[in-house]
């Protein structure tokens, strides 16, 4: 009786490599070039800003329990998206925390924030300005973490001493 090796190669039990090439270095993967998540640069937005004669758009907040402003409505999202994507393309990634960036750092995120969005409401109303900066400030801290942690490919854990690398999915596990 013959033996077959059926392991590796779709189970055709031939030498042969499979469709596309074999890559030795991480073994029968199809050669090519990973997927790679490309930036966002907030096109959608911008092309509905343009639409709507580069006005800023309406953008609604809510007071939480913590008594801070966080958006909600139709433009919240949008709103998250660019203060992520302003977080990430104009203050450096190399502070431990929000807390730690400099303000001069902080501050060049409200121009681009006023551009897309109508803050004026919150800004000048005494009694909004305070909860909304303090609102706007922990979203920048929570994105600010995330895009961080994102930038990052291991996660170092120091525990009891010993230093373990733990590889990081771009997912945050569930509580």
């Amino acid at each position: 009786m013959a033996y077959l090796d059926v392991r590796g190669h779709d189970g055709d039990g031939h030498g042969d490599p499979p469709p596309g090439g074999c890559n030795p270095a991480s073994g029968c993967a199809a050669v090519g070039s990973p997927n790679k998540r490309r930036k966002t640069t907030n096109k959608g937005l911008r092309k509905r800003w343009e639409k709507n004669g580069s006005k800023p758009f309406l953008i609604v907040f809510d007071f939480e329990d913590q008594q801070t402003m966080r958006p909600v409505g139709d433009n919240s999202s949008d709103f998250v998206n660019l203060v992520g994507v302003t977080i990430r393309t104009t203050v450096p990634l190399n502070y431990k925390s929000w807390k730690d960036v400099p303000s001069e750092a902080m501050t060049t995120i409200w121009p681009q924030l006023e551009t897309y969005f109508n803050l004026r409401p919150y800004l000048d109303h005494p009694g909004y300005k305070t909860p909304f900066e303090a609102g706007i400030m922990k979203l920048c801290s929570e994105l600010y973490l995330v895009q961080k942690v994102g930038s990052r490919r291991n996660i170092s854990r120091s525990l009891g001493g010993w230093e373990i690398e733990i590889p990081f999915s771009g997912r945050f596990p569930r509580a």
